[in-house]
């Protein structure tokens, strides 16, 4: 069965990269070193970042070998490439949020011009097509924005990649899916905590693009209703929750939503008092619940299909009032103020 081989070559192929990608990034000093200042870079020990080159490595050599790849797929992950590089500088030169911006949507519409990626149910190209460059480069972002602890970007983007394939497992977008899953599977070996290499920008440009894109080309086998259409959000439901509570918050502090702070779900988890493990166990066991959402949604018909997304939707709101509540350590009083605790190992916030 091609879609076995292909998901298990990617995960050998990323599990043997990996090593040689991280020795590459220590001799090219592409290391993300750890700086007090900066409330987003507490891990405590220089890591190298660069992570995404294996799982690009291990993607496209999958698909090659297994022969799953075809024309769209290609000019998707040769969007996903420039993707890739303009990760690549950011981790060298950290660029400003403009040209990034510009690049993700400058390769967002060429590949949705060449591929004719569309929305079910929506017939305007003018409306269609601001909406799908909105998306990828919201989702693109938003995978960037929650990487921010050991293993928690990786292992979203796997289980979203297996959602995906879920949604059409036969079809060409859902076999990459699978495969992207598999290359993340065998990076999370060295991205766990304590974790030895970082995806940095490279990793989670390159993901969120590939798989907002994928997201994309899966949704022609939806029906086009609105409860179907609420399964793609669904899926990326964790990193799209991260990224509205840290830019709602952000601005309810009256800081520019682009700068890192303390108002990511990672840090607002931590102030709960969990620790680095029990946030990642919690993202995971959210994603799981999102996802479940979003396959009982495929599964119903009629109002019934409704439930599952005002189900998802009504948790995170909840969950967005009890987060939006925590105090800020710096507006506690002198006296109540928590003690520091030593550095977490955790990645740099977007």
């Amino acid at each position: 069965m091609i879609q076995l081989s292909a998901f298990l070559l990617a995960l050998l192929a990323a599990h043997q990269l990996t090593p040689v990608v991280r020795s590459l990034m220590w001799r090219v000093n592409v290391v993300d070193n750890p700086n007090p200042a900066n409330p987003g870079k507490i891990h405590r020990h220089p890591t190298p970042l660069g992570g995404g080159i294996a799982i690009f490595a291990a993607t496209v050599g999958a698909m090659l070998v297994t022969g799953a790849i075809d024309a769209e797929l290609g000019i998707l992950l040769g969007a996903a490439a420039a993707m890739l590089a303009l990760g690549f500088v950011d981790d060298t030169r950290v660029l400003d949020w403009k040209p990034r911006i510009f690049v993700q949507a400058l390769a967002s519409l060429v590949f949705i011009l060449v591929t004719g990626a569309s929305i079910p149910g929506i017939a305007s190209i003018w409306v269609a097509v601001p909406l799908m460059v909105f998306w990828l480069v919201g989702v693109t972002n938003a995978l960037n924005l929650m990487d921010n602890i050991d293993g928690a970007t990786s292992g979203v983007a796997f289980m979203a990649g297996t959602l995906l394939f879920l949604i059409e497992p036969t079809s060409s977008a859902g076999i990459l899916g699978l495969v992207v899953a598999g290359a993340c599977c065998g990076f999370l070996r060295y991205n766990s905590r304590p974790a030895s290499i970082f995806l940095g920008d490279t990793g989670t440009l390159f993901l969120g693009f590939t798989l907002g894109a994928l997201a994309l080309l899966q949704a022609r086998h939806l029906d086009g209703s609105f409860a179907q259409l609420s399964v793609l959000p669904m899926i990326f439901g964790v990193p799209i929750f991260d990224t509205t509570l840290a830019t709602f918050l952000r601005l309810r502090r009256h800081r520019p939503i682009y700068l890192p702070d303390k108002s990511n779900l990672t840090y607002r988890l931590q102030e709960l008092g969990m620790t680095d493990r029990e946030v990642v166990m919690f993202e995971y066991l959210l994603a799981s619940l999102m996802g479940v959402c979003a396959l009982a949604t495929l599964r119903m018909t009629g109002p019934m299909a409704f439930l599952p997304p005002l189900a998802a939707l009504s948790a995170m709101l909840a969950m967005g009032v009890r987060l939006g509540s925590v105090p800020y350590p710096e507006d506690l009083p002198l006296a109540t103020r928590p003690r520091p605790a030593p550095p977490r190992s955790t990645r740099t916030a977007a």
